[in-house]
Formats: structure tokens, sequence, C-alpha cells
């Protein structure tokens, strides 16, 4: 550089872990004292990658009789194991909402009855006994129409695995549902609901329909 000449230095940071990293970074003067700036980059987000983008996925119109698949690699660039997980979150919040709101069905159920007790004690047992209300039933769970196998895989650093997303459903109608998948480091007890992947699946499941062209 020439006197007072100033010059503009661009710093790319390739992190391979979602962790705090520390380097530094020397600059050598030939004829002067050399320099050392500290660098300090934090890795966000996910180690994980796919080619492919696997955020929507639409299986398109498939028969009620046959199940979809479709198949993708998901690899991990993180310098550390992990241990991925799959599951619906669409069916999970499905069950839960059905559940809460049958429990709230069951408390105004046991309300209401306690209440016709009471004003039926009151008239000496002189009425007629209506039939007492049937309690409304406990939900099913609900039946998810897309599922990932496998469901739970360890990867280790720098390796990477197939995962196939299938898709089915007996009921015609256009269906979208999510899968998450969480991961889990080595050492931690949990899995992390966030810095995994999030597909929405979707499709259109017709029934197949044949039309003979004679009776014969």
């Amino acid at each position: 550089l020439a006197p007072q000449e100033s010059i503009e230095i661009t710093l790319t940071a390739h992190l391979d872990d979602t962790i705090t990293h520390k380097e530094s970074l020397n600059i050598l003067v030939h004829e002067g004292a050399s320099i050392s700036f500290p660098l300090v980059a934090k890795g966000t987000g996910t180690t994980l990658f796919c080619v492919e983008n696997i955020a929507n996925i639409d299986f398109g119109f498939q028969f009620t009789t046959n199940q979809c698949e479709r198949r993708y690699l998901v690899q991990t660039r993180g310098r550390r194991a992990q241990t991925l997980q799959w599951h619906n979150k669409t069916k999970i919040e499905t069950d839960e909402r059905q559940r809460s709101e049958w429990v709230h069905q069951m408390k105004e159920h046991k309300l209401s009855g306690a209440g016709k007790k009471g004003e039926d004690g009151g008239k000496g047992g002189g009425g007629k006994k209506k039939g007492k209300k049937k309690a409304p039933p406990e939900p099913e769970p609900m039946t998810p129409v897309f599922s990932v196998e496998p469901e739970e895989v360890e990867l280790k650093p720098g390796t990477a695995c197939y995962f196939s997303i299938y898709g089915k459903s007996a009921d015609v109608d256009r269906f979208k549902e999510t899968l998450v998948c969480e991961t889990k480091l080595a050492k931690e007890k949990n899995f992390k609901k966030s810095g995994g992947l999030v597909c929405d699946s979707q499709g259109s499941f017709i029934a197949p329909k044949l039309e003979l062209s004679c009776e014969n």
C-alpha cells in the first residue's frame, strides 16, 4: 500500500456447527509489526442439508388405492453427531384440540346432570323420569395421511440418510399436513423444536373410476 492508501477486505465465514466460533486474522507487515484481529461468529439454523427443497411437497393427484412415495437424501454437515426424529405436527395439534374440546364437553355434561338432579329433588319425585343424556364419546386419534420413514435415526458427522415420505388415504379429498424433523445432539436429553426441518406435504386423493365399453 502507498502512504495513506486504504483497501477493503471481505471476510467470509463458513460455519459447520451452531456454536460460537473464535479465530484470529493475522496480517503480516514486512516493514513493521504484525497486526492481529479477533474474529467471532455464531452459527444459527441447522446443519442439516438437502439438495432438493422439501419445504413444500405436492404429490398432485393420487388414487386412494395406492400409496405414494417421495425419497430425499438429508445430510448433516455439522461436526457433531445428532439424532433426527420426525413427527406429524398436524396430527398432534388435531388430537390435542379434539381432546381439549371433549374435556370441556364432559365438564358441561356433568354440570348439567348435577343441575337436573337438584331440580328433580325439589319436585318430590312426583314427575316422570327423563332419559339420561348420553356423555359425549371420547374422540378417536387422527389417522395421518402423510408419514416419514425412518421416523428416527442418528447421523454421524458428515453422513447422510434417505428418508421416504409416504402418502395414503382411503377418503377422497385434498389433504395438507405438516411434518417436522426435530434434532438432538449427542449430549442433549430433549429434542429441539427449532433448528430442524419443516415439510408441508399435500396431495389430492381420488377414487379410480372404470367404465366398461360393453357388457360382455
